[in-house]
């Protein structure tokens, strides 16, 4: 090997050694107060989504200031004592309002029931609307909390109680080792 080759392989495992022994420095939390639904969180400073549906357990985490999201689920069917019930595209429009607060419009499209006993019933379902708003923990650590108030709209015919209705969600979510995560939700 002619001497120039040894002196480019001689630099090269050096320089790959001192790579090897830099320490990786945690990312900087940003200060992301100042963004709201009419100043969007730049690209770049956006957190994972961490959608609402189709878990059974809320997430959390909020939409980031000024973006909007849409969940869907195609198709649902629930089985409850003996009566089936369909539900087509049940929908969460989440809009982030700023920093730690998204506000959320939840409904399903189209729901047909088919009763034990009975009529069949089949419409438009109820209108949920909800605000969330993350304590900690939106933007990294190890476990975030959101409180996460909610109103019923009693807007359909057929699967309504004709009655408004409202509580709230509180859901946590914690990391456990080995990379598993844990989410709790009381409502």
């Amino acid at each position: 090997m002619s001497f120039r080759i040894h002196l480019f392989l001689l630099l090269l495992s050096f320089s790959s050694s001192a790579f090897a022994q830099q320490v990786p420095v945690a990312p900087v939390a940003t200060d992301k107060s100042q963004y709201g639904l009419f100043n969007p969180t730049p690209n770049e400073l956006m957190r994972e989504l961490s959608p609402d549906r189709p878990d059974a357990t809320e997430s959390p985490l909020t939409v980031d200031a000024g973006h909007f999201v849409i969940e869907a689920s195609v198709f649902d069917w629930r089985r409850n004592d003996g009566s089936d019930t369909h539900t087509l595209m049940s929908t969460n429009l989440k809009i982030g309002l700023s920093n730690d607060v998204d506000l959320q419009i939840v409904f399903d499209t189209h729901a047909w029931e088919d009763p034990k006993v009975g009529q069949d019933a089949e419409g438009f379902g109820d209108v949920q609307l909800r605000l969330k708003h993350n304590l900690w923990g939106n933007d990294g650590g190890d476990s975030a909390l959101a409180l996460f108030p909610f109103v019923k709209i009693p807007t359909s015919a057929q699967f309504s109680n004709d009655e408004w209705e409202g509580g709230l969600i509180i859901p946590y979510a914690t990391e456990l080792s080995g990379g598993l995560g844990l989410g709790l939700m009381a409502e």
